[in-house]
């Protein structure tokens, strides 16, 4: 069986259970408040007297030490919903990287991607990308290691929630509103038809159960109301369910839902383990595992690997400039060397000296080695053409394949994948889908991956980051 552990800023939540892709049975919830300062939105801030605590509860449950899993919940686990055409885990892997442009460059960070909806249009999903750091990680690794506790596996909370509410019946076919009390916050959420339209998370600066408490739960409720009139979501709201709510809290909301203006009925979300949806939600499997602690390990075996490689890795076009001016130049030598053997050997045909007839020998082999030499140089010179060039043709046939109100930014190409990233910003949405269409038919890449809007309204315009991978025989 896996225990699985959620922490928050004032509370720490264990359920033990086997991993399963649907709601697991689980058993023996444990749920105890942290000692205020130990943890600060999923940041350790007094790790001393975390240890402590994790330490009591260990020894008081006897919970084991090994599979051992975490679901965090913190600020520095930075997410972003992408909209992007369906492919294989690599490249979704690669596009949710992308998503983070500005920490492109940013050594120690981990990203990460988990399936999230089916896309609006088809051939498109919408994946959650994650990126995190990686000494943000290690510091939980390294805490529960002085605990002697082994880590098999670290997730994020939003995903524990969506896993777990996809597979609550009574939310897959109608639409639905979740509020959810953790800790000091008030977590929103829009459902519907098996998908997650919307996650809001509010801080509380008034007590669970206070009068001050009961108005940000129906404002929370009207302004959801809003966003689903306005996202033009044809399935009504049938109903609000609460987890982690407390019965009087739930009948005092009912009460005052007519003065906000609101006609829904305020239920307990169905199932027994839902107040422990986060740890519970750990235990759940997508199709694709959310697992920043892989994520880590692979890192940390890359950095190993790369510490035991000698010399520098030079660019694939200069190694290809280098190789065509080592070829010329061994041409050259070769030609010179075979014009002084012929001379040799019509003179060794006439001479008698010994000391020319070896010469003539040593000369004979040094060009034959040089064939040898010149062969490999040609069958590199093969290979490396092989590789696609961002020259400034395949730029320009990008460009004659925007309108005059698309702005194209290029960002960076990777010599490794043959991946050129853009930024491009239009007026229009719809303008978007005929350029990456009339970039296809250019035949200089094999795909073009692109992600969702990111809409600016100082400048009333739409940017999205486009990434084209390029064919052999680009640039040439």
């Amino acid at each position: 069986m896996i225990t699985s552990v959620y922490l928050s800023n004032n509370m720490i939540q264990i359920v033990r259970g086997d991993k399963t892709s649907r709601l697991p049975q689980v058993s023996g919830l444990i749920q105890e408040e942290i000692l205020e300062g130990s943890i600060l939105n999923g940041i350790i801030t007094n790790e001393q007297e975390l240890y402590e605590h994790l330490k009591d509860i260990w020894e008081k449950y006897k919970l084991p030490t090994k599979d051992v899993e975490l679901v965090l919940n913190s600020a520095k686990i930075i997410a972003k919903n992408v909209v992007t055409p369906e492919s294989n885990q690599k490249v979704l892997q690669k596009t949710a990287s992308m998503e983070f442009t500005d920490a492109q460059q940013k050594e120690g960070v981990i990203y990460d991607y988990a399936p999230w909806n089916k896309g609006k249009e088809k051939g498109n999903i919408e994946i959650l990308a994650v990126m995190v750091e990686e000494s943000h990680l290690q510091t939980f690794v390294d805490l529960f290691k002085k605990l002697n506790i082994h880590l098999n596996r670290i997730t994020f909370a939003r995903t524990a929630i969506r896993n777990y509410l996809a597979n609550v019946k009574e939310l897959q076919k109608e639409t639905n509103m979740i509020l959810m009390v953790d800790g000091n916050a008030l977590i929103t959420i829009l459902w519907g038809a098996g998908q997650l339209y919307y996650m809001d998370k509010k801080r509380l600066f008034v007590p669970v159960g206070s009068a001050g408490f009961m108005t940000e739960v129906l404002r929370s409720i009207s302004n959801t109301k809003q966003l689903h009139g306005a996202q033009k979501i044809e399935s009504p709201i049938r109903h609000v369910y609460t987890i982690g709510f407390l019965e009087s809290d739930i009948s005092a909301c009912n009460q005052q839902l007519g003065e906000f203006g609101l006609s829904y009925e305020i239920l307990p979300l169905p199932g027994k383990n839902a107040d422990a949806i986060f740890a519970a939600g750990g235990l759940i499997r997508d199709k694709k595992d959310l697992n920043l602690l892989e994520g880590l390990k692979n890192k940390k075996k890359n950095d190993t690997a790369k510490g035991k490689t000698y010399g520098r890795f030079v660019p694939v076009l200069l190694i290809f400039v280098i190789c065509l001016l080592a070829s010329a130049g061994l041409f050259a030598f070769y030609y010179m060397q075979s014009n002084e053997l012929a001379a040799l050997q019509d003179f060794n045909q006439n001479a008698t000296e010994a000391q020319t007839a070896l010469q003539y020998d040593e000369i004979s082999s040094e060009v034959r080695q040089m064939q040898v030499t010149v062969q490999g140089m040609s069958r590199m010179v093969d290979i490396l053409a092989t590789y696609p060039l961002v020259t400034s043709r395949v730029q320009d046939e990008i460009l004659a394949k925007a309108d005059h109100d698309i702005q194209i930014e290029f960002v960076s190409y990777s010599a490794e994948t043959g991946s050129l990233d853009m930024t491009i910003t239009v007026g229009r949405p719809e303008v978007i889908h005929d350029f990456i269409n009339r970039l296809y038919e250019t035949d200089l890449f094999w795909n073009v991956a692109y992600s969702g809007y990111t809409y600016d309204e100082s400048t009333e315009t739409y940017t999205i980051d486009v990434s084209c991978f390029l064919a052999e025989t680009a640039g040439r």
